[in-house]
Parts: structure tokens; sequence; C-alpha cells
């Protein structure tokens, strides 16, 4: 933002009089009500000035009550959790708000119609290629453009994953690469949609039981051990994963000495297990872990 507004002075889009813009060492040195902070955070990022602000962690800043917050931006869909906090906290130090929703405070920062044809007006581009905004915004720039003169066949409407390539004759879309989010946590890459996130969903939204049986070629050599996470209440836990182990060694106990395939075990537990934790939540999975 200081930066931004460096330039536009620069240019002369911003015109501030000499002595009004000062350093927040003087502004902390003045009376409250002849300063005016313009800072950053309008969509609620963790990080910028007004939610610290907010929250109360700001090294130079500290809101008091009575002051007053203008936030002038419209918040972009997906950020309402975020800037929702931010009021909550401002209220919380009885600081006045202001936003784009009670006064007449926000200007948007997209270029309208008019000022969209203006810019074709001037470039007269030969090829065009809209790329910011959802898909509907896509589509009606698209159409400005040809309302503009652009011939249909060259404007090329993209998603994402699209390669466009130019050369000195024509512009097309060539090919399609794989996009979308990549997730990272240390050396591994994923997907959002590969089986290590939806196995993680899983895990999120129906927790997990993992059932440990140590045995010695035909004989176990000690009580199957039961181990639930996010799977049920821990005043219940104890006495489920109690019957749970008891009834599971016996009836592992009347086959053990028969038993050819050790997969055969796996079906055993999960169908001995089944009738205590179904009932608890039909979409559980019990995991079998065997350790010789």
């Amino acid at each position: 933002m200081i930066e931004s507004s460096r330039l536009a002075e620069e240019v002369g889009h911003l015109h501030i009089p000499s002595g009004v813009k000062i350093s927040i060492n003087e502004a902390n040195s003045l009376p409250d009500g002849e300063v005016i902070i313009m800072t950053t955070g309008s969509q609620g990022e963790f990080e910028a000035g007004v939610s610290r602000m907010a929250r109360g962690d700001h090294r130079e800043v500290k809101l008091v009550e009575e002051d007053t917050l203008i936030l002038s931006a419209r918040t972009i869909p997906g950020n309402e959790m975020a800037v929702n906090e931010i009021m909550n906290n401002l209220a919380r130090r009885n600081v006045r708000v202001i936003t784009a929703g009670s006064r007449p405070v926000h200007v948007s920062g997209h270029a309208k119609q008019d000022e969209l044809k203006t810019m074709f007006s001037i470039l007269r581009p030969e090829y065009f290629t809209p790329i910011h905004g959802e898909f509907r915004m896509l589509k009606a720039h698209k159409e400005i453009a040809i309302d503009m003169g652009v011939p249909e066949d060259n404007v090329n409407l993209i998603l994402d994953g699209d390669v466009l390539e130019m050369d000195v004759d024509n512009v097309t879309v060539a090919n399609k690469v794989p996009s979308g989010y990549v997730l990272i946590q240390g050396q591994g890459e994923w997907d959002i949609d590969s089986s290590v996130m939806e196995e993680r969903k899983s895990l999120a939204s129906d927790g997990i039981v993992v059932v440990s049986i140590v045995r010695d070629e035909k004989l176990v050599v000690e009580k199957p051990r039961i181990v639930t996470s996010g799977f049920v209440d821990a005043s219940d836990e104890a006495r489920l994963i109690r019957d749970a182990s008891q009834a599971l060694a016996q009836a592992i106990e009347p086959v053990l000495a028969d038993l050819v395939d050790w997969n055969e075990m796996d079906r055993l537990v999960r169908a001995c297990l089944g009738r205590f934790f179904l009932p608890q939540d039909q979409a559980k999975a019990v995991d079998f872990g065997d350790r010789n």
C-alpha cells in the first residue's frame, strides 16, 4: 500500500498536501481526533494491519473505545468468516465500524463496460483473451470484445489448464494440461482429488478404529488391542473397547488353530466388531493390523 501510494503520487493520480502524510511515530504523538490511519486487511487477511489492530496485537497502533474504522471494500465471496471475525473483534473493543453496506464508502476497482469499451477503442486488438473473473464474467467480457469489433474466432475463452499458443499468425488453444490445487506437506505433494486426500477426508469425517492382534504361529499371545481416534465419545470409549476386545478374543480362539488364510481373520474381525461399532456410525471402517 505504501509503495502504491508513492507511485500514485509520482504519476500525479494522488495529491497529498505537504505535511498531511506523517509517520506512525508522529501519529502516536498527536491527539486521536487529528489522525487517520490507512491500513491493509479489508478481506480479513490474518497478518494484515486491521486484523492485528482488531485482535490487539499490532505493535504500533492500539484501538480504543469510540475509535471509528471504515472498511471501504466489499467482502469477496469466501472471505466472509475472516471479515466477520474482524468485525466481532472490533465490536469487543467498542470500535464503531462503517462498511460499504451502511455508507457509500466503496468504489469498485473493476472497470465498467464503458471503460472496457474505451480500452478496446484505444488498443484495437486483433486477438483477445479474457483472463479475470468467474466464467460468466469472462463470457461477458468476450461479448464486449466482439461488440467492439474483435472477430469472434479471434476471442479465446479459456479455462484453467488450457494452453494458449501464440505465434505471428494466430492465437489458439493448443492443448490442456493438468491444473488445480496441489497440497504440499513436507516432501509430499498431492492433488486435491488424490487417494491420500480422500483418505484424510474420510478420517476427518469418520474417525478410525485400529485392531492389533499379536500372534505366534497359530497362537494369540495377548488379548486383542483396539484403539480408536475421533470415533466415539471419551465417556463411552473404555466400556466399548473392553466389551469389543473380549468378544473378539472369544470369536478368534475357536478358529485360530484351523486358520489357513490370514485374510480370513480380517473378515472375522470386521464381522465380530461390526455389531459394536456400526450402530455408532454406519459409515465407520475397521482397520485390521497384523503383527507377528
